[in-house]
């Protein structure tokens, strides 16, 4: 596992073989031990999105989980962090390429 996976991951939705959250679902659970909980792949979905979109700087919303990167701030009592924070500490860079093949 790890970066040769997340690639294939990668490659895999912009083939078609995959939908884009899936496709974090699965580099979340299987690239990481722990595994990353499920709560984030919403977050780094709308992350990633951001960063292709050329706003790394957008603020991204994080589940109440214990797990957070350390750029995290309370906001009006919710944890957030800037999408490319986020895409980093995630290493989801791989994911930026296919984010505009997101079709729900």
């Amino acid at each position: 596992m790890g970066r040769m996976t997340t690639e294939a991951l990668a490659d895999s939705i912009i083939e078609g073989e995959i939908k884009f959250e899936r496709g974090i679902g699965l580099h979340l659970s299987s690239n990481f031990y722990p595994p990353l909980p499920v709560g984030y792949v919403k977050p780094l979905a709308e992350a990633i999105q951001a960063v292709w979109e050329d706003d790394g700087a957008r603020l991204v919303a994080l589940p109440d989980v214990p797990l957070l990167p350390r750029s995290a701030e309370k906001v009006e009592g919710v944890w957030h962090v800037d999408a490319e924070s986020l895409v980093d500490a995630c290493k989801a860079w791989p994911f930026v390429d296919s984010a505009n093949y997101d079709e729900d």
